[in-house]
Protein backbone atom coordinates (compact mmCIF):
# COMPACT_ATOMS: atom_id res chain seq x y z
CA UNK A 1 0.00 0.00 0.00
CA UNK A 2 2.84 2.39 0.89
CA UNK A 3 4.70 3.14 -2.18
CA UNK A 4 8.61 4.77 -1.93
CA UNK A 5 8.51 6.86 -4.28
CA UNK A 6 5.78 9.36 -3.32
CA UNK A 7 5.30 8.81 0.48
CA UNK A 8 7.93 9.57 3.04
CA UNK A 9 8.15 8.02 6.53
CA UNK A 10 9.07 9.35 9.58
CA UNK A 11 9.34 7.59 13.13
CA UNK A 12 8.34 9.71 16.05
CA UNK A 13 8.88 8.14 20.14
CA UNK A 14 6.76 10.53 22.25
CA UNK A 15 7.22 9.96 25.82
CA UNK A 16 4.66 10.13 28.61
CA UNK A 17 3.43 13.41 29.37
CA UNK A 18 4.46 15.00 26.06
CA UNK A 19 2.53 15.87 22.89
CA UNK A 20 3.67 16.13 19.86
CA UNK A 21 2.04 18.10 16.93
CA UNK A 22 1.80 17.55 13.59
CA UNK A 23 0.30 19.13 10.01
CA UNK A 24 -1.07 16.48 8.10
CA UNK A 25 -2.00 16.12 4.62
CA UNK A 26 -5.29 14.15 3.36
CA UNK A 27 -4.50 10.74 2.70
CA UNK A 28 -1.16 10.52 5.65
CA UNK A 29 -1.22 7.19 7.12
CA UNK A 30 -0.26 7.01 11.15
CA UNK A 31 0.50 4.06 12.66
CA UNK A 32 1.12 2.92 16.40
CA UNK A 33 4.04 0.91 16.65
CA UNK A 34 4.85 0.65 20.48
CA UNK A 35 2.68 2.19 23.17
CA UNK A 36 -0.24 3.76 23.13
CA UNK A 37 -1.24 7.03 21.40
CA UNK A 38 -3.94 9.00 21.30
CA UNK A 39 -4.87 11.32 18.48
CA UNK A 40 -6.14 14.62 18.80
CA UNK A 41 -8.61 16.65 16.88
CA UNK A 42 -7.82 20.70 16.82
CA UNK A 43 -10.73 22.10 18.75
CA UNK A 44 -11.65 24.63 16.04
CA UNK A 45 -12.36 21.84 13.75
CA UNK A 46 -15.29 20.95 16.00
CA UNK A 47 -18.11 23.02 15.07
CA UNK A 48 -21.19 23.79 17.54
CA UNK A 49 -18.95 24.21 20.56
CA UNK A 50 -18.53 20.23 20.56
CA UNK A 51 -15.40 19.33 22.43
CA UNK A 52 -12.41 17.56 20.44
CA UNK A 53 -12.36 14.66 19.50
CA UNK A 54 -10.00 11.76 20.56
CA UNK A 55 -9.12 8.54 19.48
CA UNK A 56 -6.55 5.91 20.72
CA UNK A 57 -4.55 3.49 18.84
CA UNK A 58 -3.03 0.26 20.19
CA UNK A 59 0.00 -1.45 18.60
CA UNK A 60 -0.73 -2.47 15.10
CA UNK A 61 -3.68 0.15 14.56
CA UNK A 62 -3.19 2.94 12.36
CA UNK A 63 -5.10 6.42 11.31
CA UNK A 64 -5.60 7.70 7.82
CA UNK A 65 -6.30 11.64 7.77
CA UNK A 66 -9.60 12.27 5.77
CA UNK A 67 -8.51 15.54 5.38
CA UNK A 68 -5.57 18.82 5.45
CA UNK A 69 -5.83 19.13 9.55
CA UNK A 70 -2.88 19.54 12.34
CA UNK A 71 -3.63 17.01 15.19
CA UNK A 72 -1.61 16.28 18.48
CA UNK A 73 -0.73 13.09 19.42
CA UNK A 74 0.12 11.78 23.04
CA UNK A 75 1.46 8.63 24.62
CA UNK A 76 -1.23 7.32 27.35
CA UNK A 77 0.61 3.85 28.24
CA UNK A 78 3.66 4.31 30.85
CA UNK A 79 6.04 3.52 27.93
CA UNK A 80 7.62 5.73 25.63
CA UNK A 81 5.01 5.22 22.46
CA UNK A 82 6.32 5.04 19.08
CA UNK A 83 4.71 6.00 15.99
CA UNK A 84 5.30 5.59 12.22
CA UNK A 85 3.90 8.46 9.67
CA UNK A 86 3.32 8.03 6.35
CA UNK A 87 3.15 11.66 4.73
CA UNK A 88 0.51 11.81 1.48
CA UNK A 89 2.85 13.22 -1.10
CA UNK A 90 2.24 16.98 -1.78
CA UNK A 91 -0.21 17.18 -4.81
CA UNK A 92 1.02 18.11 -8.02
CA UNK A 93 1.30 21.87 -8.21
CA UNK A 94 0.91 23.24 -5.21
CA UNK A 95 4.02 25.16 -3.38
CA UNK A 96 4.84 24.62 0.21
CA UNK A 97 3.98 28.05 0.62
CA UNK A 98 0.41 27.08 -0.61
CA UNK A 99 0.04 24.26 0.90
CA UNK A 100 0.30 26.04 4.86
CA UNK A 101 -2.32 27.92 3.88
CA UNK A 102 -4.70 25.19 2.17
CA UNK A 103 -8.10 25.23 4.90
CA UNK A 104 -8.13 22.78 7.40
CA UNK A 105 -11.49 20.97 7.37
CA UNK A 106 -13.31 18.03 8.07
CA UNK A 107 -16.22 16.13 8.80
CA UNK A 108 -17.20 14.12 11.57
CA UNK A 109 -17.52 11.53 9.50
CA UNK A 110 -14.12 12.36 8.40
CA UNK A 111 -12.89 11.44 11.39
CA UNK A 112 -14.55 8.55 12.48
CA UNK A 113 -14.36 6.59 9.17
CA UNK A 114 -10.36 7.15 9.27
CA UNK A 115 -9.97 5.45 12.48
CA UNK A 116 -8.22 2.01 10.66
CA UNK A 117 -8.37 -1.18 12.88
CA UNK A 118 -6.08 -4.41 12.59
CA UNK A 119 -2.56 -4.75 11.15
CA UNK A 120 -1.48 -2.35 8.53
CA UNK A 121 -0.67 -3.17 4.83
CA UNK A 122 2.87 -3.53 3.46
Amino acid sequence: MHNAENRSCDLHSIPLGTELHLQLREGSELFCRRGQLQIISPQQACSGGMPELAVALSPGQGWRAGADLRIRIRALSQATAKLELWQAPMPQGHTASEERTRPQGWTLAGWLRSLRRGPRAA
